[in-house]
């Protein structure tokens, strides 16, 4: 008889089970078996489960094998060593501040590094912020420019003497406390007859005289690495006095703080804490890191710029930012190129300094106010007759949170690169709902412009914007300027005007412009108190794409016909 092996493609226990059965029932040994009598089964049983366990196994191995596949922390964190890249911890939560001391013998001074101020949150909890460096006071006004950045600690380590706990064959110290934000970490050290100077964070080759050093991870601490006989940077002495400083950070407890004080100073003004958090996104890191070994440590494409300012913890969400070439924009600014991100979770100047050292020289890096403004797509949701009014509240409700989990970068907060097409969206909701949902169609996309302090508000998007029908009132009634209730109307297809709510009077023939060519609108905000108007568009192309310097924020607005 022919020996028929088992199918090796069959990798479920059900499958695996029946494969050896038949597999046995062909062979001539075990001809007038009883395939189903409980001895065999049960010997079947321990085949096909010692089977199914080793293809899984195996299966999980190779899968840890890969960047692309690996999913535990550990397995990662190994495969990206080989690209210089060290997977970060917690991060602190990062906060702006300008402070004042009216105190004559300060004014003029400094404040010192680390020096506290505190912080409450809505619940009443205390958390500490520190600053990372020295700041040097004005008339008594710090921060005066873009603010002192502070960041979180719930401990602080500071100037800790580490000389006899360094390893010196292997030239290695292990950092024992966990939570640590690397980005903090900062390293001093003082020879013999000497003064104490900062050592530099490296991930690349240095001279063997440079005084770097360099972070490792293991587990869930760090280790810092100093330099090697193979000339990787200067070596610790047994004469050498070494210090290290950090912060042990509380992670995402301490964002969206904005109450701050301190004992010392006045607090002028302070921005909403925020980019801490409590562990690295493995996804992201996956996606980050090899950019980041691909830019080696210097920005040419928009790409480097971006995987440097993730790197090295400028900006910790890369929804929040956008990097682009000047000769993107229309008209085009060669030798130039723009990154956008939230005012308050990062400085500006100080991102700006940093890429100027790690760029060509012959661009210029320069920084872009990003708009804000709220988008919210008007549907009508037409359900099956015979459905009551709950279970039609009930569908309504599935089909919003499918869209929220869809579009949840968007949804949760303002994030750059939103692009969406209606009649995708309408397949896949209709697929998954065809059940209940007889009909989804498109009404009108609603834009309210977030408050800027430039005149004119203006938002481009990437896509045309075709008017469904000429010279429409695109607004809803709001107070003007003047304050009577008002209007906006698109005229003859390119211009905006102000119409009296109550009879359609034109109060201004021309309070702002939409080109459809360009895909713009702008509104003179002198017009408006507050921006309170909600610029609706009903557009035949039924299609969003937004251009790098606007963050929105998607609101889904269903309604039951």
């Amino acid at each position: 008889m022919t020996q028929t092996p088992p199918d090796l493609t069959k990798l479920n226990f059900d499958e695996i089970k029946s494969s050896l059965t038949g597999f046995l029932r062909n062979q001539t040994v075990f001809s007038g078996f009883n395939f189903e009598g409980t001895v065999i089964q049960t010997v079947i049983d321990l085949l096909a489960y010692n089977t199914y366990y080793y293809a899984f196994y195996s299966n999980m191995i190779a899968n840890e094998a890969f960047l692309d596949t690996a999913r535990r922390p550990t397995s990662i964190i190994s495969l990206l060593k080989p690209l210089g890249y060290t997977v970060p911890g917690k991060r602190s939560a990062t906060a702006f501040i300008k402070i004042f001391t009216d105190d004559p013998s300060t004014q003029s001074g400094e404040v010192a590094r680390y020096t506290l101020f505190s912080a409450i949150s809505s619940s009443g909890s205390f958390y500490n912020f520190y600053n990372l460096n020295p700041v040097t006071l004005i008339e008594g006004v710090g921060g005066e420019e873009s603010g002192i950045l502070v960041a979180e600690a719930k401990l602080i380590v500071a100037e800790q003497d580490i000389t006899n706990e360094i390893d010196l064959i292997k030239q290695k110290y292990l950092i024992q406390q966990e939570d640590v934000d690397i980005s903090t970490i900062r390293i001093e050290v003082k020879p013999q007859n000497g003064d104490w100077s900062e050592w530099t964070n490296v991930n690349f080759f240095p001279n063997n005289n440079d005084e770097v050093f360099y972070i490792d991870r293991l587990g869930d601490t760090f280790v810092i690495d100093f330099g090697k006989k193979n000339n990787l940077g200067r070596t610790i002495l047994p004469t050498d006095q070494v210090r290290i400083s950090y912060l042990v950070t509380s992670g995402t407890a301490a964002n969206e703080l904005f109450e701050f004080s301190s004992s010392t100073f006045t607090i002028l003004d302070a921005s909403i804490s925020g980019g801490g958090s409590d562990g690295p996104d493995l996804n992201l890191i996956k996606f980050l890191a090899p950019k980041v070994f691909s830019a080696q440590e210097r920005a040419v494409t928009s790409s480097d710029y971006a995987g440097l300012l993730l790197k090295n913890g400028y900006i910790s969400n890369p929804n929040q930012l956008v990097v682009y070439g000047g000769d993107e924009i229309d008209p085009p600014k060669y030798g130039r190129v723009f990154i956008s991100f939230p005012t308050g979770i990062g400085n500006p100047n100080e991102i700006v300094q940093f890429l100027r050292e790690k760029n060509m020289i012959t661009v210029i890096p320069e920084y872009i106010i990003p708009k804000t403004v709220d988008v919210v797509l008007n549907i009508n949701l037409e359900f099956n007759s015979q459905l009551s009014i709950s279970a039609k509240q009930f569908w309504k409700n599935k089909i919003l949170s499918k869209f929220n989990s869809q579009f949840s970068s968007y949804v949760s907060g303002y994030a750059f690169g939103l692009a969406f097409n209606f009649n995708n969206w309408k397949n896949t909701i209709t697929t998954e709902f065809n059940s209940v949902l007889t009909n989804l169609t498109f009404d009108s996309i609603d834009f309210k412009f977030g408050v800027e302090d430039a005149p004119l508000t203006t938002i481009s998007f990437g896509t045309s914007m075709t008017l469904s029908s000429p010279n429409p009132v695109i607004s809803n009634n709001f107070t003007t300027i003047s304050g009577v209730q008002g209007k906006f109307q698109i005229f003859n297809g390119n211009s905006i005007r102000l119409l009296d709510a109550a009879n359609d009077e034109i109060l201004n023939p021309s309070v702002g412009s939409f080109d459809q060519n360009s895909n713009f609108i702008s509104i003179n905000k002198v017009f408006t108190q507050h921006l309170e108007p909600r610029i609706t568009l009903k557009l035949s192309n039924q299609t969003i794409s937004a251009m790098n310097t606007i963050m929105a924020k998607f609101i889904l607005n269903p309604s039951i016909l």
